[in-house]
């Protein structure tokens, strides 16, 4: 739904709501859907590796890497995309054709609970503690101060608080 600059000027348009695959050779468009399909019932991690011509003609190498994403309700609907493209490329609009495909397995634990962290790498949270001498925080308008002054120039908009 969104797309970044760079995408935008290589495809000569803005490309938000466009599908993903009309930045794919028409050739490769098939098997780039099937790819998506697989990866949202996987899930999986997608990469890609994309040919692309630059202005003389010359093949580059370019990359795609495609994440899962899961809504509010567990499922995986959603995929945050990446292509990195080399420099040199310029000239709009380009076309991606699909040199290698790779589909990663994500594990996903019961409850999509995370894994836990290595031990050394996190520390155990510390709960807040009141000061029991001080019952309540000490705070009080500063009235008649300057900086208090806000937009109507009046000091109720806005207080310093000490």
């Amino acid at each position: 739904r969104l797309a970044g600059l760079r995408l935008c000027e290589l495809m000569g348009m803005e490309v938000r709501g466009m599908p993903p695959e009309a930045m794919i050779e028409a050739s490769d468009r098939a098997m780039f859907v099937e790819l998506l399909t697989d990866l949202l019932k996987g899930p999986y991690v997608g990469e890609l590796d994309l040919l692309v011509n630059d202005t003389a003609g010359r093949a580059l190498n370019a990359e795609m890497v495609l994440l899962p994403m899961m809504s509010d309700f567990g499922e995986v609907t959603r995929i945050l995309g990446y292509v990195n493209v080399p420099e040199g490329l310029s000239y709009p609009p380009v076309s991606f054709s699909i040199a290698e495909q790779r589909l990663v397995p994500i594990k996903v634990t019961k409850d999509n609970a995370q894994e836990p962290m290595l031990a050394g790498f996190a520390e155990e949270a510390q709960p807040f503690q009141r000061n029991p001498m001080d019952p309540s925080p000490k705070l009080r308008a500063v009235a008649g101060n300057p900086d208090a002054m806000g937009p109507r120039g009046d000091g109720t908009h806005l207080r310093v608080v000490k």
